[in-house]
Protein backbone atom coordinates (compact mmCIF):
# COMPACT_ATOMS: atom_id res chain seq x y z
CA UNK A 1 0.00 0.00 0.00
CA UNK A 2 2.68 2.18 0.58
CA UNK A 3 4.88 1.23 -1.93
CA UNK A 4 1.56 2.12 -4.37
CA UNK A 5 1.03 5.46 -2.77
CA UNK A 6 5.11 6.31 -3.38
CA UNK A 7 4.82 5.59 -6.84
CA UNK A 8 1.32 7.71 -7.06
CA UNK A 9 2.89 10.89 -5.32
CA UNK A 10 6.08 10.13 -7.46
CA UNK A 11 3.81 10.61 -11.04
CA UNK A 12 1.68 13.46 -10.08
CA UNK A 13 -1.35 11.44 -10.20
CA UNK A 14 -1.78 13.23 -6.38
CA UNK A 15 -0.74 16.69 -6.03
CA UNK A 16 -1.77 19.67 -5.01
CA UNK A 17 -2.15 22.67 -6.91
CA UNK A 18 0.50 25.77 -6.66
CA UNK A 19 -0.55 28.76 -5.16
CA UNK A 20 -0.93 31.59 -8.09
CA UNK A 21 1.53 34.10 -8.11
CA UNK A 22 -1.24 36.77 -7.97
CA UNK A 23 -3.21 35.49 -4.53
CA UNK A 24 -2.17 38.10 -2.57
CA UNK A 25 -3.09 41.74 -2.92
CA UNK A 26 0.38 42.95 -2.51
CA UNK A 27 1.48 40.92 -5.62
CA UNK A 28 -1.14 41.23 -8.09
CA UNK A 29 -0.69 41.23 -11.92
CA UNK A 30 0.49 44.24 -13.72
CA UNK A 31 -2.72 44.71 -16.45
CA UNK A 32 -0.15 45.44 -19.60
CA UNK A 33 -2.22 46.76 -22.47
CA UNK A 34 -5.80 48.33 -23.52
CA UNK A 35 -6.49 44.49 -24.08
CA UNK A 36 -4.95 42.56 -21.75
CA UNK A 37 -5.77 38.70 -21.50
CA UNK A 38 -4.46 36.13 -18.68
CA UNK A 39 -4.92 32.43 -17.77
CA UNK A 40 -4.49 31.76 -13.99
CA UNK A 41 -5.34 28.26 -12.09
CA UNK A 42 -7.08 29.06 -8.54
CA UNK A 43 -7.43 25.76 -7.24
CA UNK A 44 -4.34 26.53 -4.85
CA UNK A 45 -5.49 30.26 -4.10
CA UNK A 46 -6.68 31.38 -0.69
CA UNK A 47 -7.41 34.56 0.87
CA UNK A 48 -6.06 36.95 3.38
CA UNK A 49 -6.99 38.63 6.74
CA UNK A 50 -4.50 41.40 6.52
CA UNK A 51 -4.13 42.44 2.56
CA UNK A 52 -1.02 43.95 3.68
CA UNK A 53 0.47 40.56 4.84
CA UNK A 54 2.69 39.14 3.55
CA UNK A 55 4.43 42.10 2.56
CA UNK A 56 5.88 42.64 -1.12
CA UNK A 57 9.31 44.34 -1.67
CA UNK A 58 8.83 47.43 -2.92
CA UNK A 59 5.40 47.68 -2.41
CA UNK A 60 3.99 49.84 0.82
CA UNK A 61 2.22 48.13 2.94
CA UNK A 62 0.56 50.63 5.95
CA UNK A 63 -1.62 49.28 8.43
CA UNK A 64 -4.22 46.50 7.78
CA UNK A 65 -7.18 45.95 5.69
CA UNK A 66 -9.30 43.14 5.22
CA UNK A 67 -9.75 41.28 2.15
CA UNK A 68 -12.96 41.46 0.77
CA UNK A 69 -15.15 38.47 0.36
CA UNK A 70 -18.83 39.38 -0.04
CA UNK A 71 -20.89 41.29 -2.62
CA UNK A 72 -24.40 42.30 -2.33
CA UNK A 73 -25.16 38.66 -0.37
CA UNK A 74 -23.04 36.63 -2.28
CA UNK A 75 -19.37 34.96 -0.21
CA UNK A 76 -16.83 34.45 -2.06
CA UNK A 77 -12.99 33.01 -2.11
CA UNK A 78 -9.92 31.61 -3.38
CA UNK A 79 -8.98 35.00 -5.07
CA UNK A 80 -6.41 36.21 -7.45
CA UNK A 81 -5.33 40.08 -8.04
CA UNK A 82 -4.79 42.42 -11.04
CA UNK A 83 -3.15 45.78 -10.93
CA UNK A 84 -4.57 48.76 -13.30
CA UNK A 85 -2.75 51.56 -13.94
CA UNK A 86 -4.67 53.40 -16.91
CA UNK A 87 -2.92 55.18 -19.72
CA UNK A 88 -5.87 57.43 -20.34
CA UNK A 89 -9.46 57.99 -18.85
CA UNK A 90 -12.43 55.87 -20.06
CA UNK A 91 -14.14 52.81 -18.60
CA UNK A 92 -13.08 48.66 -18.69
CA UNK A 93 -14.77 46.02 -19.54
CA UNK A 94 -13.75 42.63 -17.38
CA UNK A 95 -14.57 39.11 -18.18
CA UNK A 96 -14.00 36.47 -15.74
CA UNK A 97 -14.71 33.06 -17.54
CA UNK A 98 -14.46 29.26 -16.36
CA UNK A 99 -16.65 28.94 -13.06
CA UNK A 100 -18.77 30.57 -11.35
CA UNK A 101 -17.25 33.81 -10.57
CA UNK A 102 -16.91 37.31 -8.65
CA UNK A 103 -15.68 40.35 -9.55
CA UNK A 104 -14.80 43.22 -7.56
CA UNK A 105 -12.79 46.89 -8.49
CA UNK A 106 -11.03 49.12 -6.10
CA UNK A 107 -9.25 52.41 -5.86
CA UNK A 108 -5.89 52.38 -3.82
CA UNK A 109 -3.63 54.99 -2.61
CA UNK A 110 0.19 53.99 -4.66
CA UNK A 111 1.80 55.18 -1.64
CA UNK A 112 -0.03 53.42 0.92
CA UNK A 113 -1.20 50.34 -0.55
CA UNK A 114 -4.44 51.04 0.80
CA UNK A 115 -7.75 50.43 -0.80
CA UNK A 116 -9.69 54.04 -0.74
CA UNK A 117 -12.94 53.18 -2.35
CA UNK A 118 -14.79 50.48 -4.31
CA UNK A 119 -16.07 51.26 -7.86
CA UNK A 120 -18.61 47.82 -7.55
CA UNK A 121 -18.61 44.33 -7.59
CA UNK A 122 -20.92 41.87 -9.87
CA UNK A 123 -21.76 38.56 -8.86
CA UNK A 124 -24.94 38.68 -11.49
CA UNK A 125 -23.87 35.37 -13.00
CA UNK A 126 -24.45 32.07 -11.70
CA UNK A 127 -23.08 30.44 -14.77
CA UNK A 128 -19.21 30.23 -16.05
CA UNK A 129 -18.87 33.87 -17.29
CA UNK A 130 -18.91 36.98 -15.03
CA UNK A 131 -18.77 40.44 -17.43
CA UNK A 132 -18.30 43.58 -15.24
CA UNK A 133 -18.33 47.43 -17.04
CA UNK A 134 -17.49 50.34 -15.63
CA UNK A 135 -18.69 52.84 -17.84
CA UNK A 136 -16.52 55.73 -18.97
CA UNK A 137 -15.00 58.34 -16.95
CA UNK A 138 -14.78 56.43 -13.72
CA UNK A 139 -11.60 55.15 -14.47
CA UNK A 140 -9.17 57.76 -14.45
CA UNK A 141 -5.90 58.04 -16.04
CA UNK A 142 -3.32 58.89 -13.09
CA UNK A 143 -5.30 56.81 -10.60
CA UNK A 144 -4.23 52.97 -9.47
CA UNK A 145 -6.95 50.15 -9.41
CA UNK A 146 -7.35 46.72 -7.80
CA UNK A 147 -9.80 43.95 -9.51
CA UNK A 148 -10.24 40.84 -7.56
CA UNK A 149 -11.51 37.80 -8.90
CA UNK A 150 -12.90 34.95 -6.60
CA UNK A 151 -14.79 32.12 -6.73
CA UNK A 152 -18.27 32.23 -5.31
CA UNK A 153 -19.25 29.78 -2.66
CA UNK A 154 -21.29 27.45 -3.58
CA UNK A 155 -22.75 24.78 -0.79
CA UNK A 156 -20.10 26.03 1.70
CA UNK A 157 -17.54 25.61 -1.21
CA UNK A 158 -15.67 28.31 -3.05
CA UNK A 159 -15.52 27.42 -6.77
CA UNK A 160 -11.88 27.27 -8.85
CA UNK A 161 -10.50 26.06 -11.58
CA UNK A 162 -9.26 27.83 -14.72
CA UNK A 163 -9.72 31.06 -14.70
CA UNK A 164 -9.66 33.55 -18.50
CA UNK A 165 -9.53 36.40 -17.46
CA UNK A 166 -10.26 39.61 -19.86
CA UNK A 167 -10.02 43.35 -19.39
CA UNK A 168 -10.57 45.81 -22.19
CA UNK A 169 -10.04 49.34 -22.24
CA UNK A 170 -12.63 51.79 -23.42
CA UNK A 171 -10.64 55.14 -23.44
CA UNK A 172 -12.19 58.19 -22.88
CA UNK A 173 -9.56 60.99 -23.00
CA UNK A 174 -12.06 63.92 -22.61
CA UNK A 175 -14.09 62.19 -19.72
CA UNK A 176 -18.04 63.32 -20.97
CA UNK A 177 -18.68 59.41 -21.09
CA UNK A 178 -18.24 58.79 -24.81
CA UNK A 179 -16.06 56.25 -25.78
CA UNK A 180 -13.34 57.75 -28.20
CA UNK A 181 -13.99 54.99 -30.63
CA UNK A 182 -17.54 57.13 -31.23
CA UNK A 183 -17.31 60.28 -29.75
CA UNK A 184 -16.17 63.03 -33.36
CA UNK A 185 -14.60 65.38 -30.48
CA UNK A 186 -12.74 62.82 -28.74
CA UNK A 187 -10.51 65.77 -27.11
CA UNK A 188 -13.46 68.25 -26.32
CA UNK A 189 -16.42 67.22 -23.52
CA UNK A 190 -19.49 67.74 -24.81
CA UNK A 191 -23.26 66.30 -23.92
CA UNK A 192 -25.07 63.70 -26.52
CA UNK A 193 -23.19 62.34 -29.28
CA UNK A 194 -20.12 63.81 -27.32
CA UNK A 195 -19.20 66.76 -29.02
CA UNK A 196 -19.54 70.23 -27.74
CA UNK A 197 -21.81 72.78 -29.23
CA UNK A 198 -20.53 74.99 -31.97
CA UNK A 199 -20.93 78.93 -31.81
CA UNK A 200 -22.46 79.53 -34.57
CA UNK A 201 -22.30 81.15 -37.52
CA UNK A 202 -19.14 83.28 -39.34
CA UNK A 203 -17.99 86.72 -39.49
CA UNK A 204 -19.84 89.58 -41.73
CA UNK A 205 -17.04 91.31 -43.83
CA UNK A 206 -18.12 94.13 -45.56
CA UNK A 207 -15.69 96.13 -48.42
CA UNK A 208 -15.24 98.12 -51.28
CA UNK A 209 -12.30 97.68 -52.89
CA UNK A 210 -9.36 97.02 -50.21
CA UNK A 211 -11.49 99.04 -47.91
CA UNK A 212 -12.54 97.61 -44.46
CA UNK A 213 -16.41 99.16 -44.11
CA UNK A 214 -17.75 96.62 -41.61
CA UNK A 215 -16.49 93.83 -39.46
CA UNK A 216 -19.38 91.95 -37.45
CA UNK A 217 -20.20 88.35 -36.00
CA UNK A 218 -23.51 88.14 -35.07
CA UNK A 219 -25.87 85.19 -33.44
CA UNK A 220 -23.43 85.08 -30.70
CA UNK A 221 -24.01 83.94 -26.93
CA UNK A 222 -23.18 85.66 -23.84
CA UNK A 223 -19.71 85.33 -22.67
CA UNK A 224 -18.54 84.80 -26.10
CA UNK A 225 -14.88 86.31 -26.79
CA UNK A 226 -14.45 87.68 -30.59
CA UNK A 227 -10.51 89.11 -31.76
CA UNK A 228 -9.75 89.74 -35.15
CA UNK A 229 -6.04 90.58 -36.27
CA UNK A 230 -4.80 92.10 -39.75
CA UNK A 231 -0.99 92.93 -39.97
CA UNK A 232 -1.66 94.11 -43.53
CA UNK A 233 -4.66 96.24 -42.40
CA UNK A 234 -4.20 99.90 -41.59
CA UNK A 235 -0.67 102.00 -41.31
CA UNK A 236 1.18 99.40 -39.07
CA UNK A 237 -1.91 96.17 -38.47
CA UNK A 238 -5.10 96.20 -36.54
CA UNK A 239 -6.28 93.75 -33.95
CA UNK A 240 -9.05 94.10 -31.54
CA UNK A 241 -11.04 91.87 -28.91
CA UNK A 242 -14.38 92.20 -28.53
CA UNK A 243 -16.50 90.27 -25.36
CA UNK A 244 -20.17 89.90 -25.72
CA UNK A 245 -22.25 90.82 -22.03
CA UNK A 246 -25.44 89.33 -23.43
CA UNK A 247 -26.43 87.61 -26.65
CA UNK A 248 -25.92 89.82 -29.96
CA UNK A 249 -23.54 90.69 -32.31
CA UNK A 250 -19.73 91.53 -32.01
CA UNK A 251 -18.85 94.59 -33.45
CA UNK A 252 -15.16 95.64 -34.13
CA UNK A 253 -15.52 98.72 -34.73
CA UNK A 254 -11.90 99.60 -35.30
CA UNK A 255 -11.67 97.77 -38.35
CA UNK A 256 -14.16 100.41 -40.12
CA UNK A 257 -12.75 102.67 -42.54
CA UNK A 258 -9.47 100.81 -42.64
CA UNK A 259 -7.32 100.10 -45.82
CA UNK A 260 -6.14 96.63 -46.55
CA UNK A 261 -2.96 95.29 -48.58
CA UNK A 262 -3.54 92.75 -51.37
CA UNK A 263 -2.48 89.91 -50.10
CA UNK A 264 -3.28 90.44 -46.34
CA UNK A 265 -4.92 88.05 -44.19
CA UNK A 266 -7.80 88.91 -42.17
CA UNK A 267 -7.72 86.17 -38.87
CA UNK A 268 -11.54 86.18 -36.71
CA UNK A 269 -11.49 83.81 -33.72
CA UNK A 270 -14.57 83.52 -31.46
CA UNK A 271 -14.22 81.58 -28.50
CA UNK A 272 -16.30 79.97 -26.08
CA UNK A 273 -16.17 80.66 -21.75
CA UNK A 274 -14.61 77.62 -20.53
CA UNK A 275 -16.58 75.75 -18.25
CA UNK A 276 -16.09 75.35 -14.87
CA UNK A 277 -14.21 72.22 -13.96
CA UNK A 278 -16.49 70.06 -12.09
CA UNK A 279 -19.42 72.05 -12.76
CA UNK A 280 -20.79 69.47 -15.58
CA UNK A 281 -21.41 72.01 -17.80
CA UNK A 282 -19.50 71.82 -21.25
CA UNK A 283 -18.15 75.14 -23.26
CA UNK A 284 -18.58 75.49 -26.82
CA UNK A 285 -16.40 74.96 -29.83
CA UNK A 286 -14.86 78.43 -31.01
CA UNK A 287 -14.63 79.26 -34.40
CA UNK A 288 -11.58 80.77 -36.29
CA UNK A 289 -11.79 82.52 -39.99
CA UNK A 290 -9.42 83.67 -42.40
CA UNK A 291 -10.13 86.43 -45.35
CA UNK A 292 -7.61 87.01 -47.85
CA UNK A 293 -7.45 90.37 -49.58
CA UNK A 294 -7.51 90.74 -52.99
CA UNK A 295 -8.32 87.09 -53.85
CA UNK A 296 -11.08 88.26 -56.32
CA UNK A 297 -14.07 86.11 -54.12
CA UNK A 298 -15.75 86.39 -50.89
CA UNK A 299 -14.53 83.20 -48.77
CA UNK A 300 -13.88 82.55 -45.54
CA UNK A 301 -11.50 79.66 -44.52
CA UNK A 302 -13.34 77.93 -41.26
CA UNK A 303 -12.13 75.64 -38.82
CA UNK A 304 -12.70 75.33 -35.05
CA UNK A 305 -10.88 75.70 -31.65
CA UNK A 306 -11.15 73.73 -28.46
CA UNK A 307 -13.28 75.08 -26.15
CA UNK A 308 -11.94 78.55 -24.62
CA UNK A 309 -8.71 78.31 -26.66
CA UNK A 310 -7.46 80.63 -29.45
CA UNK A 311 -4.86 78.73 -30.60
CA UNK A 312 -5.81 74.39 -30.43
CA UNK A 313 -7.48 73.90 -33.34
CA UNK A 314 -9.81 70.75 -33.95
CA UNK A 315 -11.72 69.08 -36.16
CA UNK A 316 -15.36 70.41 -37.21
CA UNK A 317 -17.63 67.86 -36.81
CA UNK A 318 -19.78 67.59 -39.30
Amino acid sequence: MATALAGLLATGAVAQAGVPANDNYLAAMPVVGPQYRDTVDTTGAGSQTNLFDPVVAGRPSDGAQNEPLSCAGQAYDKTVWFDLQPQTTGGIRISARGYDAVVAVFEYDPATSGIIRSLGCRSASSATTEPFVIPAPRIQQGHHYAIQVGGAVVGGVAQSGTLAFALDVVPDRDGDGVSDAADPCPDAAGPGDGCPRQLPGTPRLAIAGLRIVLLEWAGLPSGTEVRATCRGCGGRGLSQTVRLRRPGVARLTRFGGARARSGAVLTVSARSRPAAPGSGRFGALGKSARFRFGSGAYHWDVGCLAPGSWKQPMGCPR
